[in-house]
């Protein structure tokens, strides 16, 4: 099943697991003044967007409303989460307000069109942080980026936990997977192998 930013390569859609799960607004990305299921949203959700592991077992938009070179931490997830896959402007989605996301299994690979992935290559792990809805200008929502496209948006060097010899001012984020193959900047097949990984910001 293909959809604008995602494609399911392995195995089909139809042999994944899925969960609708309610939506915590996040007010900080606007989700307090429009419905962010509605398409016509000042910053609606969209397909392959990463939704936050939230309270009372719901879903949230992670991080701000800034982006993520404004940010101290760069709005990077440290808390689990979910691909929300569902067609923009679904009427039954807008009315229920949950998210249909994808669970599992564990080895799933997809096809990701959003995100930025400069420099990337394919083994490389990537990262939820904060990226600019692209059907909404201005707007961020939070997607998966390679660990080069997280130093640009930096202000200081990342690296990935004893890949410098030094496991200073390190932090544990997360990880939906990593690249399976690096076709360009703006497009990955990213295999789902979720865990934390520890990255120092020096």
């Amino acid at each position: 099943m293909a959809g604008k930013y995602i494609e399911f390569v392995n195995p089909g859609y139809s042999t994944l697991y899925t969960r609708d799960f309610k939506y915590a607004q996040n007010t900080s990305r606007g989700d307090d003044v429009a419905n962010p299921f509605d398409p016509d949203a000042a910053n609606p959700l969209i397909e392959g967007e990463w939704l936050q592991m939230a309270a009372n077992n719901r879903v949230t938009r992670g991080g701000d409303a800034a982006s993520a070179t404004a940010s101290a931490d760069y709005n990077v997830a440290v808390s689990p989460c979910l691909m929300h896959f569902s067609e923009r402007g679904r009427y039954d989605v807008q009315i229920t307000k949950k998210a249909h996301c994808v669970t599992g299994p564990q080895g799933f690979e997809f096809t990701c069109k959003l995100g930025d992935f400069t420099g990337g290559a394919a083994g490389d792990r990537v990262y939820i942080m904060d990226f600019e809805n692209p059907s909404a200008s201005g707007k961020y929502i939070q997607a998966p980026v390679c660990l080069s496209a997280l130093n640009t948006a930096s202000s200081s060097a990342v690296t990935e936990a004893g890949a410098d010899g030094s496991l200073t001012a390190t932090h544990q984020v997360w990880s939906p997977g990593w690249v399976v193959r690096h076709v360009s900047a703006t497009e990955v097949v990213i295999m789902f192998d979720p865990q934390y990984i520890a990255l120092n910001f020096t």
